[in-house]
């Protein structure tokens, strides 16, 4: 086991609607979504009669913020399916990260800069109203909105339903090869431990990756504050 079990949560923007969502398991074809014209339910609510949602007197559709990773990408296709087919609304995607965080802020209607700087739109009005699985232990700390904008601070729904779980994935010859070299097994957190084994002697060397391949600092994560804080955080560099 080389990570923890999480639970995935639902959040959304502070708009208010009288509606009931009943969530059930539905089966869709593999890599197959459904756009907007294109009914799934035998009944559904077609297109042409399908409502707005009115916020702070602007119509819009209601808005999902998709988070960029396969089980978030299906949980986001069933929600708009149910909201468009069976609550009868419009719906979009509204925008996307492959971070919470980004997604948290959108709901109130702000973003992070490079240099870890919040901003926020002037307007009280937010197109991002839901976001399906967040990461219970990335959770992005609402504070900030509690103390600056506490109108537009997103509410947790709770879980989404069902837990997962992140692990590091290493291959099987890896794992082998640390067996053959000194009984280490690659696949538990505790035989990394440099001070008692050497490791990266099963893997390749850092000088085996092609220069080609890579990237500076500046047009990765490795420059934003935002993304690496945590690892500050946790490992004091």
């Amino acid at each position: 086991d080389l990570g923890p079990r999480v639970r995935f949560f639902a959040m959304c923007s502070g708009w208010r609607a009288a509606l009931r969502i009943t969530l059930f398991v539905a089966t869709l074809p593999h890599n197959v979504w459904v756009s907007a014209t294109q009914m799934c339910f035998p009944d559904g609510v077609p297109e042409e009669k399908r409502k707005h949602i009115v916020l702070n007197d602007v119509t819009m559709p209601v808005g999902l913020w998709r988070l960029e990773w396969d089980s978030a990408d299906l949980a986001h296709e069933l929600a708009l399916l149910l909201l468009r087919e069976q609550l009868g609304y419009h719906a979009v995607q509204s925008g996307s990260s492959d971070s919470t965080k980004y997604g948290v802020l959108a709901l109130g209607g702000c973003f992070l800069t490079k240099n870890a700087t919040t901003q926020c739109n002037k307007s009280n009005v937010v197109t991002h109203h839901i976001m399906l699985e967040e990461w219970a232990y990335n959770a992005y700390s609402t504070d900030w909105f509690l103390q600056n904008l506490p109108e537009r601070t997103p509410d947790m729904l709770g879980s989404i339903g069902y837990d997962g779980q992140e692990e590091v994935y290493v291959r099987q010859s890896e794992i082998d090869a640390g067996l053959k070299l000194d009984g280490s097994h690659m696949n538990f957190y505790g035989d990394y431990n440099a001070s008692w084994k050497e490791p990266w002697r099963v893997f390749d060397s850092h000088l085996d990756i092609a220069v080609s391949k890579l990237r500076p600092c500046s047009l990765t994560d490795m420059s934003n504050t935002v993304e690496m804080s945590s690892v500050r955080n946790l490992f004091d560099d």
